[in-house]
């Protein structure tokens, strides 16, 4: 028997300027983020069959949105893959979906063809704390296999180039710590002019007795070891050493 859980979401208004979408436009690139406790009811099930969905009441219909889950094991996002939605404490999957991406309000009894109907479904509501402008998003389990997740922002991640691309941005990292290129893209409405100049880290202290200085430039290089590309979101994993000796990511 199909049972309906709600969760609600309120989103904290932020101007961005970039495509239009059906639903707060004026923060069409902010991420929500589900941790897994909150899905108890579907614990356990493999993610190849969860696929989230949107609304639209002007024609009935439903379509699938771009939504991705990022496993969390023992080492952060880099490790424990197991291919199910899982939620240890401290080690929650994360569901990540843009707000600017959920429809309308789902009509009692029309739901998309294929869905388990002896699986829970999730019911997000999203409600603009600044507006009460709300939307909605469904998760459904398919038994056989969900519809692929579209992939209309074009995230992905050039390992060479140490940079985040997407359809309307791109992010280049420099050797150390900083980001060496920003850039809008014609897509966003951008000119693709890169919008940093330099970016500057410095830290001047003692250890114990001695004096301390480093910066960006000669104490922090950074070596890239692993990422992650979703619909929704890149995760950049980096290895760099304070003082020389001490590793942090």
């Amino acid at each position: 028997m199909r049972k309906l859980l709600l969760l609600t979401v309120f989103l904290f208004s932020v101007q961005s300027a970039g495509k239009a979408a059906q639903h707060f436009e004026n923060r069409p690139y902010g991420w929500t983020i589900i941790y897994g406790s909150s899905l108890s009811a579907l614990q356990g099930v493999l993610l190849s069959e969860l696929a989230l969905f949107a609304f639209d009441s002007t024609t009935a219909s439903w379509h699938p949105i771009p939504f991705q889950i990022d496993e969390v094991g023992e080492d952060s996002f880099f490790g424990g893959d197991d291919g199910l939605l899982d939620s240890v404490e401290g080690q929650e999957d994360e569901l990540v979906f843009l707000p600017s991406d959920a429809g309308d309000k789902a009509w009692p009894h029309n739901w998309p063809d294929g869905f388990d109907y002896n699986s829970a479904v999730y019911e997000f509501q999203l409600t603009d704390s600044t507006t009460g402008e709300s939307a909605f998003a469904y998760l459904f389990r398919f038994p056989n296999g969900a519809p692929p997740s579209p992939n209309p922002y074009g995230m992905n991640y050039d390992p060479e180039r140490d940079a985040v691309v997407s359809r309307f941005y791109e992010a280049v990292f420099d050797s150390n710590i900083t980001v060496h290129d920003v850039r809008i893209l014609s897509a966003a409405g951008g000119d693709s002019v890169d919008l940093v100049d330099r970016q500057k880290s410095r830290i001047k202290g003692r250890i114990g007795w001695a004096p301390y200085e480093a910066n960006e430039q000669d104490d922090f290089p950074v070596t890239g070891i692993d990422y992650v590309v979703g619909p929704v979101r890149v995760i950049r994993r980096v290895h760099s050493k304070f003082l020389g000796s001490i590793d942090f990511y």
